[in-house]
């Protein structure tokens, strides 16, 4: 390294997304820090998280564990949407046959 580049202090995450005319590309280096200051090398920095229909890239800095434990709860507030959801198309699916059997039989009368 050059003398005149000045070593980093802290350390830093890098991740970069880029737009692409038929995609978004995502990444990061893998250097992760433990609670406990030990390094870890193949730190999966970006996860995919399912929010009800639609999916997300969710990319992290900070501690391992702070970052485990954010995507953890991302996931159970996704899956958990996800099952609000599908109670409301039940109860929607519900209404409109109930709707079409009294309209059917008004019609028998």
């Amino acid at each position: 390294m050059p003398k005149w580049i000045k070593k980093p202090t802290q350390s830093m995450s890098q991740i970069i997304g880029i737009i692409c005319k038929d995609c978004i590309l995502v990444a990061s280096e893998s250097q992760g820090t433990m609670d406990d200051g030990r390094k870890q090398f193949d730190a999966n920095k970006i996860e995919l998280v399912r929010f009800k229909d639609k999916w997300a890239l969710v990319a992290l800095a900070g501690g391992i564990a702070a970052a485990g434990r954010v995507i953890q709860d991302a996931g159970k507030k996704a899956a958990a949407s996800r099952r609000k959801s599908a109670v409301a198309r039940k109860w929607h699916l519900a209404g409109k046959k109930a709707a079409q059997t009294r309209a059917k039989n008004q019609r028998l009368g």
